[in-house]
């Protein structure tokens, strides 16, 4: 909470040279889904390579956390030559291996990611049209980044069962992007890298009960580094001038 406000008081900090434009504000709000890749998360894609070579009898090994979705919520103010920018971003990714035992019967476990963000942002319009909200920025969020991790163990063909959370922390970042806006919908394409490191300690714990001893505890801890695509409705039209 105290990185939070933090990064609430940097932000209204970074706006006052802007507020001198504040005749020409307007707001929108804006509703969507997030889609995209985990290019690397450092930490966890040893976890989980950890658990896939120490595990030969697995059927189907588990994938790491690459691909991710979720919804998307985004407050924007946009001025002559600029928009600010607040977002929250659901990143979810699911995981899973596999084991078959003598009599057929498959043990799956699952892992899940969830590595949401918090974006506070500004971005610069590119478009030349200072009277219209619309058209094309480019710009820079600053993140804070909550990491949690599940997990869970069944039968399959059985009932799956809850998720039971294994660890929650936190992390900040920074994210370039690129969006355009339309009268009703805006899309954002940008690429996110972590600045502190994630520890994944407690993850190796849970799902390698036998080898996390024997791991270096730096080989636990990493960043990431993301992209992704953001695609909203606009609660309230844009209208061209």
């Amino acid at each position: 909470m105290k990185l939070l406000n933090l990064f609430l008081l940097g932000f209204i900090i970074f706006l006052n040279p802007w507020n001198t434009h504040a005749q020409s504000n307007k707001f929108n709000l804006g509703i969507g889904y997030n889609a995209g890749t985990h290019l690397k998360t450092g930490g966890l894609d040893f976890v989980i390579g950890r658990y896939n070579e120490t595990r030969s009898y697995l059927s189907k090994t588990m994938n790491k956390p690459r691909f991710f979705r979720g919804i998307n919520l985004a407050m924007e103010l946009f001025y002559k030559n600029g928009l600010a920018n607040f977002e929250w971003v659901v990143r979810k990714s699911d995981m899973s291996a596999e084991t078959n035992d003598t009599t057929g019967n498959t043990q799956q476990r699952d892992l899940r990611l969830k590595m949401n963000t918090f974006n506070m942002g500004y971005a610069y319009k590119l478009t030349k049209n200072e009277e219209s909200s619309m058209g094309s920025y480019v710009g820079m969020d600053f993140s804070t980044i909550s990491v949690k991790t599940y997990t869970r163990v069944f039968q399959n063909g059985g009932s799956s069962g809850e998720y039971s959370r294994i660890d929650w922390k936190m992390s900040i970042g920074f994210s370039p992007f690129f969006q355009y806006v339309a009268n009703r919908y805006t899309a954002k394409v940008y690429c996110q890298f972590m600045i502190s490191k994630a520890n994944y300690w407690d993850e190796n714990v849970r799902i390698n009960p036998n080898t996390w001893y024997d791991d270096s505890y730096e080989n636990n801890k990493g960043k990431s580094i993301s992209t992704g695509l953001c695609v909203r409705y606009n609660v309230f039209q844009n209208k061209k001038k």
